[in-house]
Formats: C-alpha cells, sequence, structure tokens
C-alpha cells in the first residue's frame, strides 16, 4: 500500500530552496530581524544566531553554551585583526548566501576566518584558490 501511495500520480513535490535561500538573503542585506550583533573593529554587523549556528559550530558553541558569556549577549565583540576586519562583511555574507568571491587579496584572511570559525566549505575554497593562483 505504502509503495502505491508514493507512485500515485496524483502525488505533488515541490522545491523552493532557492526561494528560501533568496529569503535568508534578504534577511541580512535588509538587517531584518537580527537578534545579535557582531562587533568587529569600528564596524557593527547586525545577524541571526539561527544562521551563524547553522553555519559555524563554533559560533554554535559560542552562542548556545550557557558556560560562554556570548551565550547571553545581544552584543559580541570578536577580536580578529586588521585583514580579517576587511573581509568580514563578506565572511558574514557568505554564511548567508553561500556565495563569495576572493581575491589575491582575500584569500589569506578569508582563509584565516573560515578556519577560526570552522567553515570548511570556504577553507577548501580558499586552499583551492591558493593551489591554484599562489603556488605558482
Amino acid at each position: 500500500m505504502d509503495e502505491q501511495m508514493s507512485q500515485d500520480s496524483s502525488d505533488v513535490e515541490m522545491n523552493n530552496s532557492k526561494g528560501v535561500l533568496l529569503k535568508i538573503a534578504n534577511l541580512y542585506a535588509e538587517q531584518l530581524m537580527s537578534d545579535v550583533c557582531l562587533v568587529v573593529g569600528d564596524n557593527r554587523y547586525p545577524a541571526h544566531r539561527v544562521i551563524l549556528c547553522a553555519s559555524s559550530d563554533v559560533f554554535q558553541v559560542m552562542l548556545m553554551n550557557p558556560e560562554w558569556n556570548e551565550c547571553r549577549e545581544s552584543v559580541i565583540e570578536l577580536k580578529e585583526d586588521p585583514m580579517c576586519s576587511m573581509v568580514f562583511p563578506q565572511f558574514l555574507k557568505y554564511l548567508y548566501v553561500g556565495q563569495i568571491k576572493v581575491s589575491i587579496q582575500t584569500v589569506m584572511p578569508m582563509l584565516e576566518l573560515a578556519d577560526k570559525y570552522n567553515i570548511k566549505d570556504l577553507v577548501e575554497l580558499c586552499v583551492d584558490y591558493m593551489t591554484k593562483h599562489v603556488a605558482k
């Protein structure tokens, strides 16, 4: 019976993943409904705990573990070196939209951020970029 139901021609399937991603990207772009503010250097970046935690197990521990002060804070200061601070907006946007452009100028600080916050796919992208463009 279950097999018949799964093969029923009246079943309808929908994939709205692009629409969902666009809505998440809009939350970032419009700075809507943020519940945490990341301070990097002199800049403040409104963000969403759920996005940060879903993207990074480092943020997940920091923002969900009651033993960490950041868990209870709405403004969190992140200590980043000047080069990482310069690429932090692109890094944060990547967590929301999954797209990023790296260059010879940005690859090292982006790799440092990706490694620090354990964003494995971004680490891989940066290492691949360096293998192709820097290590020649």
